[in-house]
């Protein structure tokens, strides 16, 4: 990890805060996907959406890695929200990529305005182009596709802004 992930990450949490948040998530992950998995034994993963304002502060990064990692869902598109959705596409791409995932869709979504986030200096030299799962511009349509074409019930979870 280079300097200036470390920075981004831990910039604004302190070494306790981080710390206590991933000793929980790491503790709420099995216990959770156990209980899923008493319930429904032959349960198929759900797929999943994810509208994600990803790139501001770690919130998404984390919940993100968490979605990853559970395993009766499936991320079968992350839809990027608000401000300067392609420096967030940016920023999800680079993350996606990181961890191995690199194979799940990007759909830009709407823009608001071009503000920016904590994370985008981090991730401002990666290519979408190079991006292995591919990137729409239009992630509204990408959002429709995936849904239609699912043959059971998507779930969409949105963590982006309401507003």
């Amino acid at each position: 990890m280079d300097a200036m992930s470390v920075g981004l990450l831990f910039g604004s949490v302190t070494f306790w805060n981080f710390g206590v948040l991933l000793w929980l998530l790491a503790a709420a992950l099995p216990a959770a996907s156990a209980a899923i998995a008493d319930g429904s034994p032959s349960a198929q993963p759900v797929p999943v959406i994810l509208d994600t304002d990803i790139g501001t502060f770690m919130d998404d990064s984390f919940a993100l890695a968490m979605l990853l990692r559970t395993p009766h869902l499936v991320l079968k598109l992350l839809v990027t929200a608000s401000h300067d959705v392609v420096g967030r596409a940016r920023v999800a791409a680079k993350h996606l990529s990181l961890v191995g995932c690199d194979a799940v869709p990007i759909g830009i979504g709407v823009p608001s305005d071009n503000g920016t986030g904590a994370l985008f200096p981090w991730a401002a030299d990666y290519d979408l182009r190079a991006y292995r799962g591919g990137v729409r511009s239009d992630g509204v349509a990408a959002m429709w596709e995936v849904v239609e074409s699912s043959p059971v019930p998507v779930a969409l979870i949105e963590i982006g802004p309401d507003c």
